[in-house]
């Protein structure tokens, strides 16, 4: 089952959208933050995006 279908529900949540708008801070839980950073590199998909843990 992909996941990937949920990554647009950040951009539904008006505090998500403004995230995914403008950048800033945000807090996310440690089991969530993998999601929280696919869905902004999903967002920003014609633009080079790199993660380092």
């Amino acid at each position: 089952m992909s996941l990937r279908g949920l990554l647009g529900a950040l951009a539904n949540d008006p505090q998500g959208a403004k995230l995914l708008s403008e950048g800033g801070d945000a807090f996310v839980s440690r089991s969530l933050r993998p999601y929280a950073i696919a869905a902004l590199l999903d967002n920003q998909a014609a633009r080079p995006g790199v993660v380092v843990a």
